[in-house]
């Protein structure tokens, strides 16, 4: 059974984290609309989908994935990479605390989990503005513990993620 959490787009996505891609989000409507194809896709695709409510207080709320890392039958709540996005987590936190057993970064391991990729019995995790290595050294932890491997990425500077640079487009 395939399983996705998702969150809705703020009200306030306009003021969302943007520096890395130019002027950043313009069109909270156009988004929602995204959003919610997309939501749509996962559930043709036969995912089951647990939405959860947006929060104005935070812009960036609908990035679920940049708090909890997810690993067999276990999640590794982490701690955000900017302190504005530390709030977020507590929903999402619940949301999966129904379905997997949990475990917490120490408050000193910050990571956004756009730092991370799995890839069959491998994960692979971004050193990056977002991610420090306190995180990456309890990510590893956590990882061996389930039987997992990590291997550790350099994000150059001018890129947010791991996730980001795998992902942009070419010129």
């Amino acid at each position: 059974i395939m399983k996705a959490i998702v969150r809705g787009i703020s009200a306030s996505y306009e003021k969302a984290l943007a520096s890395y891609f130019g002027s950043g989000p313009t069109d909270v409507a156009e988004a929602r609309l995204q959003h919610s194809v997309y939501i749509s896709k996962l559930k043709e695709l036969g995912v089951i989908v647990k939405e959860l409510a947006s929060d104005s207080a935070y812009p960036d709320c609908c990035f679920v994935e940049d708090h909890a890392v997810i690993a067999g039958d276990s999640a590794l709540i982490t701690n955000a990479g900017h302190d504005t996005r530390i709030g977020e987590k507590q929903v999402v936190q619940e949301a999966l605390d129904e379905d997997l057993n949990l475990e917490f970064m120490p408050s000193e391991a910050r990571m956004d989990g756009g730092d991370g990729l799995h890839f069959g019995d491998k994960f692979l995790v971004g050193h990056s503005s977002r991610t420090n290595k306190k995180a990456i050294e309890y990510l590893r932890e956590f990882l061996e513990k389930r039987g997992f491997g990590l291997h550790i990425i350099d994000v150059p500077k001018n890129s947010l993620h791991l996730i980001s640079i795998c992902t942009s487009p070419m010129a």
